[in-house]
């Protein structure tokens, strides 16, 4: 077949592919005579012995900033509508040997191995005409059928032959006529003719100025200074080499030709080991290719496998610090080059590590834009769905676990066997080690735990590792685990010492590494906390424990308990003053003033704090600039850590701290709840940002403080991250091009609400009977007695006071909607001024105001427990928004969404705010106490 034939034949078959199928350009020296094979599966694993997954990916709960995708996904058959499932490795006898090439399917997909006739049940496997070479499902290996051909043995390159993936001894060998040497120059010899095809023009050579050509080497890194042996196991067991590597088959050559080398165009500039790694590695990342072109975020954890495989020789702390540490890596790659020439098993730790290095930045940088990462004939899209964050722990996870075990040969015939639980405890403590011997700059302490995988995802992995795993329950009545059988412990990584922490339970070594991290953090802080703090802290538990002892309770099977990170309990009441933190009359595009009693109590606490040398009228007056961003000097975060910096040196007491967080929140407060108009959507992304910025540092920088200052800051944090919320939800706008529409449905809910007679037996009013029902469920949640400081009161005047209060709650929402409908909807001169996008937020702020003007005012109201004013408020406001359900099949689609967006965001706002002020109002009662 002539070339132009070829290429023609090639166009035709791809319009009747899946559109998801990418058509690569083949050479004419390698392409010519060689004819197409169309694959009868929609999408085929790039290893025959796995198959992709129905299942779903699971959720992770370790990062905020990744987030797995839930969309669905299955392996179809194009004749069959059934899912293609799960098959376990093929049978030998059923396959014959078979081998695929860059360029002989033009999708760059490996030939299926399975016939053309795809069944539909997933419990046979169908008849095959080819067999590739398998190992025994016992072997720690898994071989892949060849890749690419037509290059030399694997004994007569001094480069890795990716033909032989998955069996490390094969391209270990060095050149038999040509000694190998471990550091490549601009003259050494490649295994191509760099002057004839396949290269393209357009390939950076290897003597290209454009390529710097640094030595790379490794060494094991160190334990930082600042750790204590004693305090955190080294890893000085692992090994280099030998003592991970396992025998298999030789490959036979073949005679294909070699698909071009692939080049990096730019790389990591921190990692100037890659582009060595170029010069030595081109060949066998070409050989990846294929690979990557099959690549999705359902079967990466696969082709993992397969590399960890092949990079046996890696140890695993060096994989962690490529992973996850980019300091350590630059100072392996700059140690002379000489420490290698001396050892083979050097040489394949090298090469493992180039493999990883390529891979990783493969991965890491799809998303960067065209040019930026410059693989020739990569182009997978699936690659860019691959969650990064989870293909390093993932990739980990592997390496640990194919290294600390040992499979005997016939696991049903052997007596060795290993608990599930057991493995678990290993794999964590060597991740819990790897985490305080290599500590990172960019991520705390707390965030490095993330790449610790849970049991159940570990026991997945497991099975991806070895197939085929048997499995047995061992153990006497009531205390049998599940044991993996025909295994055992690699002595030279699972020492003694793992071993003794593993016969723990796994709450205890998490206890046991948690009290290394208390001594590492406590050897950091310059200020440790001081015996006046400690006797305060000590004070204040006996005094809350003497005030629980002493409450009397009405049913003695509840006492109410107030939350950890909380300042409001049962006894707290809103004040009979105004407390609303700002000023509701501020026209538009001027900044929200704090009301009267924000602003005196914020400059009380300002003064207070002046006398602990802490001054914040730098960060006032930004706020009144309308500067928010967070300022090297006088920002948010820098700010207040500067401030608990101090205080913590000087041993303060705890309500310094008190007043300190008291400020800075009556500060934001009205810049948090202020809407679009008042503060532009730039500035608001601003304050943001320095929130977000001081969490961050408040979190990992006083985590050590003492046990009453840690409360009172976990306190803190939590109101901050509540405002986070109100200052996110506050931008949210409405869709519809008609937000009058949507404003006027929300107004008929609640009206309807109103007229809506639910208890045909009570005599009260709608509104006023939804009062009484969640008034008395508050009462009886809380064991809360009205009549608690007139014990005599008769019954009459007790129903008569619970009528009274709800009467005076219901009239709050009475006139809410007065005040809504009053409004004209297009609103020329109402309260609500000209009604605009954010209906969430204009209906919002009327609710505040209104609870602050009529609600807070009423004496049968602020009685109350603030937590019981909550509870009603949210039982009823849930009431009103299933009523309002109903409506919605009456709506058009458009507008019932936007209106229940609105009503979701609306009810949402509002119990944050009720939640923040409940905080800020209890917080400067408890200042105001002598």
């Amino acid at each position: 077949m002539s070339s132009d034939e070829d290429h023609s034949h090639t166009r035709k078959r791809k319009n009747s592919q899946n559109d998801h199928y990418f058509m690569t350009e083949m050479a004419t020296d390698w392409s010519a005579t060689r004819e197409t094979h169309i694959l009868p599966l929609t999408h085929w694993a790039p290893f025959p012995h796995f198959a992709l997954r129905e299942e779903l990916q699971e959720n992770r709960d370790a990062s905020p900033f990744f987030r797995p995708s839930f969309e669905s996904y299955q392996n179809l058959s194009p004749h069959q509508n059934q899912t293609y499932r799960y098959r376990s490795p093929i049978n030998t006898e059923l396959c014959d040997e078979v081998s695929s090439h860059l360029g002989e399917n033009y999708h760059c997909v490996p030939t299926n191995p399975l016939s053309k006739k795809v069944y539909s049940s997933g419990d046979s496997i169908p008849q095959v005409s080819s067999t590739p070479h398998y190992s025994s499902p016992s072997s720690r290996q898994a071989h892949l059928p060849e890749i690419v051909s037509g290059i030399k043995s694997a004994t007569d390159l001094d480069y890795i032959d990716m033909s032989s993936f998955g069996k490390p001894e094969e391209h270990s060998q060095l050149s038999s006529s040509e000694p190998s040497t471990d550091v490549f120059t601009k003259s050494d010899t490649f295994p191509h003719d760099l002057s004839q095809p396949p290269f393209s023009q357009g390939t950076h050579l290897p003597n290209d100025p454009l390529i710097p050509n640094p030595s790379f080497q490794t060494q094991k890194p160190q334990i930082p200074s600042h750790l204590s042996s004693s305090c955190i196991p080294t890893l000085s067991s692992f090994p280099t080499s030998a003592n991970t590597q396992h025998a298999s088959s030789t490959a036979q050559p073949s005679t294909k030709s070699i698909p071009p080398p692939i080049y990096l165009g730019k790389c990591k500039k921190n990692h100037p080991a890659i582009f060595d790694a170029i010069q030595d590695g081109d060949a066998l990342f070409a050989k990846l290719i294929p690979l990557l072109e099959n690549i999705t975020k359902y079967n990466f954890e696969g082709f993992l496998v397969e590399v960890v495989k092949e990079c046996h020789s890696l140890p695993i702390d060096t994989l962690y610090n490529l992973l996850y540490n980019d300091e350590y890596m630059d100072s392996e790659c700059q140690v002379p080059s000489q420490s290698y020439t001396e050892a083979d098993s050097s040489s394949l730790m090298r090469r493992g590590l180039k493999i990883c290095q390529l891979l990783v930045e493969t991965f890491k940088c799809t998303g960067m834009p065209a040019g930026f990462f410059k693989i020739a004939n990569i182009q997978n899209p699936h690659i860019r769905s691959v969650n990064f964050h989870e293909l390093l722990r993932n990739f980990l996870a592997f390496k640990i676990l194919y290294d600390i075990l040992d499979r005997e040969e016939d696991p049903s015939s052997s007596d060795e066997s290993l608990p599930r639980i057991s493995i678990y405890k290993v794999y964590y403590i060597i991740c819990q080690k790897l985490i305080a011997q290599y500590p990172t700059v960019s991520n705390t302490f707390s965030l490095q735990q993330n790449i610790v995988l849970g049991q159940s995802k570990l026991g997945k992995l497991t099975k991806f590792v070895f197939p085929n795993l048997l499995t047995k329950r061992l153990g006497k009545r009531g205390e049998s685990r599940f044991h993996y059988m025909g295994f055992k412990w690699n002595e030279d990584i699972v020492d003694a010492e793992i071993l003794g922490l593993v016969e723990l339970d796994v709450p205890e070594i998490q206890d046991k590494f948690r009290d290394s991290r208390r001594k590492y953090a406590h050897n950091l802080n310059p200020n440790p906390p001081s015996e006046t703090m400690q006797n305060e802290a000590k004070e204040e538990k006996e005094k809350e424990e003497k005030e629980q002892q002493a409450e009397p309770t009405s049913n003695a099977s509840f006492s109410y308990k107030r939350p950890s990170y909380s300042f409001v309990d049962l006894e707290c009441r809103y004040p009979s003053s105004d407390c609303s933190p700002r000023i509701w009359d501020s026209p538009p595009n001027s900044i929200p003033q704090q009301s009267k009693w924000a602003r005196d109590t914020m400059y009380k606490s300002v003064e207070t704090l002046k006398t602990y040398n802490i001054h914040l009228n730098p960060l006032i007056k930004n706020f009144s600039d309308g500067i928010y961003s967070d300022h090297p000097i006088s920002g948010l975060s820098t700010t207040v850590s500067d401030a608990i910096q101090t205080l913590l040196a000087d041993s303060s007491p705890v309500s310094a701290f008190m007043h300190l967080y008291l400020a800075i929140l009556l500060l934001i407060f009205p810049v948090i709840i202020a809407s679009e108009q008042e503060v532009a959507c730039h500035l608001k992304r601003e304050l943001q940002a320095s929130l977000r910025d001081c969490l961050v540092k408040c979190g990992s920088e006083f985590s050590d403080s003492s046990s009453a200052n840690k409360i009172k800051l976990g306190t803190f944090t939590s109101i901050l991250r509540k405002m986070l919320t109100l200052n996110e939800m506050s931008l949210v706008t409405v869709r519809s091009s008609s937000p009058q529409s949507v404003l006027k449905e929300i107004v008929n809910d609640v009206f309807s609400f109103g007229k809506c007679q639910s208890d045909t037996s009570s005599d009260l009013p709608p509104i006023e009977a939804s009062f009484l029902r969640a008034t008395l469920l508050a009462f009886n949640a809380y064991n809360f007695d009205i009549s608690k400081d007139e014990p005599d009161k008769s019954p009459e005047k007790v129903k008569k006071a619970i009528l009274n209060t709800v009467h005076g709650l219901s009239s709050v929402v009475t006139t809410l909607m007065d005040r809504m409908m009053q409004a004209p909807l297009p609103a020329e001169n109402g309260e609500l001024g000209d009604v605009t996008q954010d209906v969430p937020h204009q209906i919002l702020r009327l609710s505040m105001q209104t609870l602050h003007d009529v609600s807070l005012k009423k004496p049968e109201i602020v009685n109350l427990p603030i937590p019981i004013i909550h509870f009603v408020t949210i039982q009823v406001m849930n009431e009103v928004q299933n009523s309002s359900f109903l409506e919605f099949r009456n709506r058009e689609a458009g507008l019932a969404q936007e209106v229940f967006k609105s009503w979701w965001i609306t009810s949402t706002m509002f119990q944050e705010y009720l939640w923040v002020l409940s905080e800020v109002v209890t917080l400067s009662q408890i200042l105001d106490t002598p």
